[in-house]
């Protein structure tokens, strides 16, 4: 009991810092063409420019990569960021920001490579300190270089958020860092780029900005203003996912959906996330699965828990979704929407349970989902690490 008051008393200054801390948005740029003209005008030298494999190989960083060129600017690519991006990735991408002399960085893709351009900021702002020793909030508290945040997914919402998420491959552990310096500089978005991306990786994204704008909405931290962008995000998620599903070329949805992505990562930067997330993470460090599936897996069964206690205000996401209305009783609206996340998960080929998942794993997966949610994360009902552990043996339930 004394133990969940702290972590009260802890929510309590996150709703203070939500609601008075001036916390600066991305300066959004219009062009690729002004990304190199945003670095001439202020000054900056040599740029590391931070992408992943296939999406250098697809050719998607061609045009900046000419536009640099022509403005005569310096950058030093490096490609090699994985799909879940590690400490491995981040000292290497930084031997490179240090051995060039840089002091700009450029992320370009998913959520991936721009969490890796954060942490290779972090690295240089704080060069003795490890990532594990920062994962938390508010631990960086020194200036980090401008990073121009280019995403290709809709999905991550890193483009505008204060965290960066990275694995550690030997501790199989992702450590989530939270801090307003965090927070791009510039941001590009064009949905267009998200037309090329897998229909599954796109259903995984879509479901990872769902949970975004879930977990934000129920957040004690939440606000009327993050609250606003909450629904805005679930209105177009539930709106736009089928047609992208139905027709991956349908720029209209990829679009609402970039929007949502974006709108939902305006909310969690304020109001954070819960305990999906930190189940997702745990999966995510100990089996390398795509983040955007152990979300969409994990989702429907926290939510089953809190409708236990929070019926009413899960009954808002359900009416922000347009599956329930206000005449819709509260038990009833909770099931609807529970359900209709089941179902996006056997219509998009997701799955109901994490293959990888083994039940000598789920009391360190717990231990691990735990430490990081309490009391960092502003959640409606709090959870120890036995319920956790439940959770995860609810998942493992559904193989069969």
């Amino acid at each position: 009991m004394l133990k969940q008051l702290s972590y009260r008393v802890f929510h309590i200054n996150e709703l203070l810092f939500s609601t008075l801390y001036p916390l600066r948005k991305p300066i959004h740029i219009k062009s690729i063409d002004e990304i190199p003209q945003r670095i001439k005008a202020y000054g900056f030298d040599s740029v590391l420019f931070v992408t992943g494999p296939h999406i250098n190989k697809m050719g998607l960083t061609t045009p900046l990569k000419q536009a640099l060129e022509k403005e005569g600017i310096n950058y030093i690519l490096y490609d090699k960021t994985s799909s879940n991006p590690t400490t491995a990735n981040v000292n290497e991408a930084y031997e490179l920001y240090i051995r060039n002399q840089c002091d700009a960085i450029i992320g370009f893709g998913g959520g991936s490579p721009i969490d890796c351009a954060k942490a290779v900021g972090i690295r240089s702002a704080l060069p003795k300190a490890s990532l594990e020793m920062l994962q938390g909030a508010f631990l960086i508290k020194k200036k980090m270089p401008p990073i121009f945040a280019i995403p290709t997914t809709a999905g991550s919402g890193s483009e505008v958020s204060i965290a960066s998420v990275i694995t550690d491959e030997e501790k199989k552990k992702k450590y989530f860092i939270a801090d307003p310096c965090l927070v791009p500089r510039f941001v590009y978005i064009d949905p267009h780029y998200t037309l090329l991306q897998p229909k599954l990786s796109s259903m995984y994204c879509a479901m990872d900005a769902l949970s975004h704008a879930i977990e934000s909405d129920l957040s004690l931290a939440s606000t009327r203003g993050t609250r606003y962008n909450s629904k805005k995000a679930i209105r177009l998620i539930y709106g736009n996912i089928d047609k992208v599903y139905d027709d991956s070329t349908n720029y209209k949805a990829r679009r609402n959906l970039s929007i949502a992505s974006y709108s939902a990562g305006l909310a969690f930067t304020r109001a954070y996330v819960g305990y999906i997330h930190a189940l997702a993470h745990a999966l995510g460090g100990a089996y390398n699965i795509p983040h955007g599936k152990a979300i969409a897996v994990i989702m429907p069964h926290v939510l089953e828990y809190y409708s236990r206690y929070i019926p009413r205000r899960i009954k808002r996401i359900a009416i922000a979704a347009n599956i329930a209305d206000k005449t819709t009783p509260a038990d009833l609206a909770c099931r609807m929407l529970i359900d209709s996340l089941y179902d996006m998960l056997d219509r998009y080929e997701i799955g109901r349970y994490i293959e990888e998942l083994k039940v000598d794993d789920i009391k360190k997966l717990a231990h691990n989902a735990a430490q990081e949610a309490n009391p960092l994360y502003p959640v409606p009902v709090i959870m120890d690490q036995k319920q956790l552990e439940r959770i995860l043996i609810d998942v493992l339930l559904f193989r069969g």
